[in-house]
């Protein structure tokens, strides 16, 4: 039986919290580029990450917002795959948005205060870290328990 809309979000926001590092891809000039980073979310389904504006996905991302990225730490082994693949656009999170972001990280990751002491100095010059936003389009929930086999969900967010 297939989940509905409400209850794969639930199942999605579930499989987040699960875990912490995702693989994200970008893509400048036709040349793909993938890179781990460690997490935050929010109940709408955006994801949440911190890198230094000159790294390579970065750069990416300023010339190509759209973005896909992987999670698929949590796994029961063969049979038991479970997921999240997923497709969007990827922004700079503004100073407005930037206290509850950072408020959200400070959650997951204890240790963010000791690295950057507060959600103001994300745009200081002394920290080259910037947040960034995903907004995903699509979210596909892999779950063999759940779908069988090689199953899978789509949550298309653009309806």
């Amino acid at each position: 039986m297939r989940p509905s809309k409400e209850d794969l979000k639930k199942l999605i926001l579930g499989y987040l919290s699960q875990n912490k590092r995702m693989s994200l891809s970008t893509c400048k000039e036709s040349v793909p580029w993938a890179a781990t980073v460690m997490y935050a979310y929010d109940d709408e389904l955006n994801i949440y990450f911190l890198s230094k504006v000159e790294t390579r996905k970065v750069q990416n991302l300023l010339s190509n917002s759209r973005v896909a990225a992987t999670i698929n730490e949590v796994t029961g082994g063969i049979g038991k795959v479970k997921g999240i693949q997923l497709e969007g656009e990827c922004q700079m999170v503004g100073r407005i948005e930037a206290a509850r972001v950072y408020a959200l990280f400070l959650k997951r990751f204890f240790w963010l205060k000791d690295y950057i002491p507060s959600a103001r100095q994300v745009f200081s010059k002394a920290i080259q870290d910037r947040l960034f936003k995903i907004t995903p389009k699509k979210i596909y929930y892999l779950d063999d328990e759940l779908f069988g086999r090689e199953g899978r969900e789509v949550l298309d967010l653009n309806i």
